[in-house]
Parts: C-alpha cells; structure tokens; sequence
C-alpha cells in the first residue's frame, strides 16, 4: 500500500504527453531515469516530485518525473494524513535543461494539531471503514476521493478520506493523466473540533514517525 499512494497523488500533478519535452519516470527511491515525452496542451513546465508514504513504522520513498501545469509548485508542500496512512512530499517544477540539477526534499514531519477534522479512511476498493483524524499543519481540507490506478499491468481502484494539504486538492482538479484518474472526489474545508485523545495519539505518531526518519 505505501508505494501506491505515492501513485495515486503524483500521477494527478505530473503526466506525460507542444514544443516542451520533459523526462518522463516514476520508482522507489530519491531518484528515477526515463525517456524524453513532448507534453500535451495545458502543461507548461516539467516537474520532479519526491513524496514519501508512512503507515506505522514503515517508509517509502517515491520519485516521478512529468510534465506538469505551473499551479502545481505555487501551493506549498504536500501533506495528507489518511488513518493509519500519512503522506508528504513536495514539487520542484523546472525547465527542460535546469531539470538536471533539480532536488525537490521532503518537508518536515508536521506533528502540531491545527483545531480542524476529518473522516479518514485508506482501502484498495470501493469502500472503507471511516475515523476521525486530527489534522496537522497545513492539512486544511477533508478530501474524499475514489481513484483508479493502471500502472500497465495492474490496476487498483483506492477509497480514500482525510485531512490533506492544498497541493493535494490541486491535483484532484486535474482528473485524469496515463498513470491513474480520479474517478469520483472533491475537497472541502476542514471543520473545527478538538478532541484531548485524539492529540494524545497524534503526539504519539509524531515521536514514531521522527524516530524512523531520524
């Protein structure tokens, strides 16, 4: 499940294809090498993308490489937080040449509760059982959103709910690209409430999460 998310959000902000020409790739790891593809209309800019899924003690690193529209590096840091599922990462968009040089980072772990809420939920399927999550940071908005994923020789439909940082509603906009789709979503502004366990559990997945990073 970990590398797959990182699919899911990438694969709506960067896409393969209009004169400009961008290096096209996506693996494990901080780093990935592909073919040159001319990009369709509407994508200005190329782009590499760094994100990084954590469920329990478990990390995973991906890197894409695309063509991408501009909007995709003026909205900040990507996080999103999905249950047992939590995700961040960031966009570094560049000029064909410049690419090479380009090293998006991670962000850093963001543990601090910012008042707002959301159901969460994470299921490779149609359905999943929903909890409240506890938003951090920049996740400003609740996102519900049904996606399907056809990486050539597998595809995968994914349910997924919970709080998530403006990037990610961006790349919901976008709907459809060749390496996955939004089939169903929408965003919404997060609602206010607070709850003391549910800081308690945040605080706890904080100090877990920094532990294995650091």
């Amino acid at each position: 499940m970990e590398g797959f998310l990182e699919v899911v959000f990438f694969s709506v902000l960067l896409t393969s294809g209009t004169s400009l020409k961008c290096e096209t790739c996506i693996d494990v790891g901080q780093g990935c090498s592909g073919s040159q593809m001319i990009c369709p209309a509407g994508y200005d800019t190329c782009a590499i993308a760094l994100m990084e899924t954590s469920t329990g003690f478990v990390k995973v690193a991906v890197t894409v490489k695309g063509c991408a529209s501009s909007n995709s590096c003026k909205n900040g840091p990507l996080y999103g937080s999905f249950g047992q599922a939590k995700v961040r990462g960031s966009v570094v968009c560049c000029s064909e040449f410049a690419c090479a040089l380009a090293s998006p980072q991670l962000p850093p772990i963001n543990t601090t509760v910012n008042g707002k809420q959301c159901p969460a939920c994470y299921s490779l399927g149609s359905s999943c059982v929903t909890e409240v999550e506890y938003c951090t940071g920049s996740e400003d908005y609740c996102i519900d959103a049904v996606t399907h994923v056809d990486g050539g020789t597998v595809a995968m439909k994914t349910t997924m709910k919970g709080c998530v940082s403006e990037l990610i509603c961006s790349g919901l906009k976008a709907g459809t690209t060749a390496l996955g789709r939004f089939t169903k979503g929408h965003c919404r502004t997060a609602s206010n409430g607070s709850s003391a366990s549910g800081h308690i559990l945040l605080v706890l997945l904080g100090l877990l999460a920094a532990k294995d990073f650091f």
